[in-house]
């Protein structure tokens, strides 16, 4: 699976440099002319450009597709290495600047965002305020407002914020990414018991279970733990958003707890329109193709790309 992502993603990818820190970003170039938007996607935890190729190929159908790396993920330089820490704050400072780097002014945007990464556009409309003009379509994929929209009992979060606290710390961070990646780890993770598991076939398994590894490898445990411990804690401030919003949830989504994300969402943006993915668990597999993307985005949804922007 990763060397065919690799494949696909290649002629598209080019080297980005944002405050002296050093990843990529993949333009995929429009598949129809009538249609024109400029999507920016951004992309959740535990990701890389190569991960999400299938719905970015989905997404091209409507507009020229940008999905820059987010420092710390994806193989790109992390905030520590410029002495900062990768909060919701910077993170949306972070994508304002390439917005500001990589697209003219005035460009029209269309945002999409999946789960943490929806979280990172609002925390980017609420710090720049000079950007919700250029907007005209916002779409969260399985997105969240705050860290009580997740579901877990008390013991389960207990259980992670303790192995969080373990991946933020420097020595101890690296020696869990070596735990991780280990081939019996990864083999009593990726059970049937797990959601996204029993929504695979079982011979894509093991090719989802190699690509999980490389992800492991390529995104910082340092930010990761970090930014998740930020999230799971996390209550917005008080943002409110003269803008419209088209929210894609699944009511089979095993991280969070829809109702909840909704009601948060409703208290942020202007208007809240829900739209409801016939996907079995959070945010899809590890959209390989455009067959799955196009199952996480309703028809409703689509529609509303097709508008010519």
């Amino acid at each position: 699976m990763y060397e065919t992502l690799v494949r696909s993603t290649a002629p598209m990818v080019r080297d980005l440099e944002v405050s002296s820190l050093h990843g990529r970003i993949l333009t995929h170039p429009i598949r129809k002319p009538t249609l024109g938007r400029t999507i920016v996607f951004v992309y959740g935890i535990h990701g890389s450009l190569e991960r999400f190729y299938g719905i970015v190929h989905y997404l091209a159908l409507f507009g020229t597709i940008y999905v820059p790396d987010l420092p710390g993920f994806g193989g790109m330089d992390s905030f520590y290495q410029i002495g900062q820490k990768p909060t919701l704050d910077a993170f949306g400072d972070y994508l304002a600047t390439v917005i500001a780097q990589e697209l003219p002014e005035d460009t029209r945007l269309t945002l999409i965002g999946l789960s943490y990464g929806f979280v990172v556009i609002t925390r980017m409309l609420a710090r720049h305020p000079d950007l919700r003009s250029r907007v005209d379509l916002i779409i969260s994929a399985m997105g969240l407002a705050e860290g009580s929209d997740i579901k877990m009992n008390f013991a389960t979060r207990a259980t992670v914020e303790s192995l969080l606290f373990i991946g933020r710390t420097p020595v101890l961070g690296r020696l869990m990414q070596k735990i991780i990646t280990n081939p019996i780890t990864l083999r009593l993770t990726y059970t049937d018991r797990n959601p996204k598991m029993r929504s695979l076939p079982r011979s894509e398994r093991p090719g989802y279970i190699a690509f999980e590894s490389y992800l492991w490898k390529c995104n910082d445990m340092r930010t990761y733990g970090t930014s998740m411990h930020e999230l799971l804690n996390y209550a917005q401030p008080d943002t409110h958003l003269d803008l419209p919003l088209e929210h894609i949830e699944t009511r089979q989504d095993h991280w969070l707890d829809v109702d909840l994300a909704a009601r948060h969402l409703r208290g942020i943006y202007r208007s809240v329109r829900i739209h409801t993915s016939a996907i079995t668990n959070h945010g899809g597999v590890a959209y390989a193709d455009e067959k799955e993307a196009e199952a996480i985005i309703p028809a409703t949804v689509t529609k509303l790309l097709e508008q010519v922007s």
